[in-house]
């Protein structure tokens, strides 16, 4: 590294040794790329000022008073990049209603209920990079097959796991007053039991702008099923609603 800063500074010496009034600046850069400033110094500082880079070090050659304005650019643009909190919800709400007819009693009856889960992670990302979070845990899922063993058959289990999990990767970017949001959140979860057990899958992708500060709800899902039935001495009928909401927030990180 070093070889080549002292290469591009007696480089500029040699093509600038008859402008004699042209000084020669070498800065350390502390949270930027020189391969990133480079671009936008050319475009930003005087036409007389020459800029190459190499790692976190920027060579410039020029006047004095165009490299002091140099130096106040440097300054500005040499900051810590923006990071970002991003929080996403999974929230799920069941509910019940329904009605209950008694012949016995001569009554009748309201039943209402809500059960409600309600996930939420998080995810430190700086501004413009990606970042991927998952968290989840191995299932058993058992499988029966047909065993010999000598003469005799039989029914055996095998026990086989696998990894269920719910996450998402995200990509934040500042766009004036609101960020820009790359979100692709995944989850599953487990339905059935025993033999009936399998994994259901849900993943949804979309691009979007969002105040920071503030939860915004991507999507929902929602789903009814109505039962009905009838005994000797009552009647039944009764819904079942499932209603699944994905909510996303960014918070600026100090």
């Amino acid at each position: 590294m070093r070889p080549l800063i002292l290469t591009l500074v007696l480089g500029f010496c040699l093509c600038h040794a008859a402008e004699a009034a042209n000084d020669v600046r070498v800065y350390i850069l502390k949270h930027q790329g020189a391969g990133q400033l480079v671009p936008r110094l050319e475009t930003l500082a005087a036409q007389n000022v020459k800029v190459v880079g190499d790692g976190n070090r920027i060579v410039a050659t020029g006047p004095p008073e165009a490299l002091n304005q140099l130096d106040a650019l440097i300054t500005a643009l040499d900051t810590a990049p923006m990071q970002w909190r991003v929080r996403v919800m999974q929230e799920q709400t069941r509910g019940r209603s329904g009605v209950v007819l008694s012949g016995s009693r001569n009554s009748i009856g309201y039943r209402l209920g809500n059960l409600g889960n309600v996930a939420e992670q998080s995810l430190l990302v700086q501004d413009g990079a990606s970042g991927f979070l998952a968290v989840g845990r191995d299932e058993p899922f058992t499988r029966a097959f047909v065993a010999m063993v000598g003469d005799t058959t039989g029914l055996a289990e095998t026990v086989d796991y696998r990894r269920v999990q719910t996450g998402f990767s995200v990509s934040p970017r500042q766009s004036g007053d609101q960020v820009e949001l790359v979100l692709v959140p995944t989850l599953e979860r487990i339905s059935g039991e025993k033999a009936g057990k399998k994994i259901l899958f849900h993943r949804a992708a979309t691009r979007i702008r969002i105040p920071p500060g503030r939860w915004v709800a991507l999507g929902e899902t929602s789903k009814r099923s109505g039962t009905s039935g009838l005994k000797l001495t009552s009647w039944r009928a009764g819904n079942r609603d499932i209603l699944d909401r994905l909510l996303v927030r960014v918070d600026p990180e100090p």
